[in-house]
């Protein structure tokens, strides 16, 4: 969500109670709250949770709108989080495996294409377990889906056919 004004006075008691834990204890600080906010056109209030990080390189907001009525703020934004992240490797999976290329006209055919691009899919991600460990110590693949890992072990493009034959 965007943040604005509003967002940001009702988030402004949270800021700076955690402000001034980091300051009393150096470490860093990560607190979360929730409150009902209604935006000008919307026809109804909605919950807005909100999770402020304050750390020595600075201050992170990050605003999350929903209809949920869990009791935990910090809960219903892990879930939000978790949520967004398996979206992520859905999303690494259609892209980079072509895992919606199923143009067989038969639908045995296509389950089978199907499974197949789910066993590569876990045979790149074990790969890369295998050879960073795990967890990952290399920063570039910590973040790694399939599209970088095919493309950085050489299976990102196919050699140039010889003239030759």
């Amino acid at each position: 969500m965007i943040r604005n004004t509003r967002l940001q006075q009702a988030a402004e008691p949270l800021l700076e109670r955690t402000r001034e834990q980091f300051q009393n204890e150096g470490t860093p600080q990560r607190e979360f709250d929730a409150f009902i906010y209604q935006a000008g056109p919307r026809d109804h209030p909605r919950r807005v949770v909100v999770k402020i990080e304050v750390n020595s390189r600075g201050i992170i907001r990050r605003f999350v709108v929903t209809n949920r009525t869990d009791p935990s703020a910090r809960s219903l934004y892990e879930d939000y989080i978790d949520r967004g992240q398996t979206e992520n490797y859905i999303k690494a999976f259609k892209l980079h495996l072509t895992m919606d290329r199923l143009s067989c006209h038969r639908f045995l055919a296509n389950q089978f294409r199907l499974l197949l691009h789910g066993v590569a899919y876990q045979m790149l991600l074990m790969l890369r377990d295998y050879l960073y460990g795990t967890p990952c110590r290399s920063w570039k693949w910590r973040r790694c889906v399939a599209g970088c890992s095919r493309s950085e072990l050489g299976f990102g493009k196919r050699p140039a056919a010889s003239g030759s034959t």
